[in-house]
């Protein structure tokens, strides 16, 4: 594992795709960009250009799997490409093991 690949994750922006935790599926999109701190989940993310850097209220844009209608926003920590799947740590209010893959 380690730090996400930008090229990698690139390709699966705004696609639609399946999160599974344990043993729940979520359906969502990739997209990047920063969750406002201190908001509640029904919050959007606010989206940046892929690389920016700009910092808002102090916190950095990533990537984050988004499930409005679940009002879910995921933090991708790290991801590993593995065939036509992701597999990583993400961080909603814990940390725990994803994997993702196109719908």
């Amino acid at each position: 594992m380690g730090i996400l690949k930008t090229r990698k994750l690139e390709n699966w922006l705004n696609v639609p795709a399946i999160m599974r935790i344990r043993k729940d599926e979520f359906v969502g999109i990739l997209k990047y960009g920063v969750r406002i701190p201190m908001k509640s989940s029904t919050t959007p993310l606010q989206e940046y250009e892929v690389g920016s850097r700009e910092r808002v209220y102090g916190v950095k844009p990533g990537y984050w799997f988004v499930s409005e209608d679940e009002s879910i926003k995921v933090r991708l920590i790290t991801a590993r490409e593995k065939e036509d799947e992701l597999k990583g740590i993400g961080r909603d209010s814990s940390f725990f093991k994803y994997s993702i893959r196109r719908r």
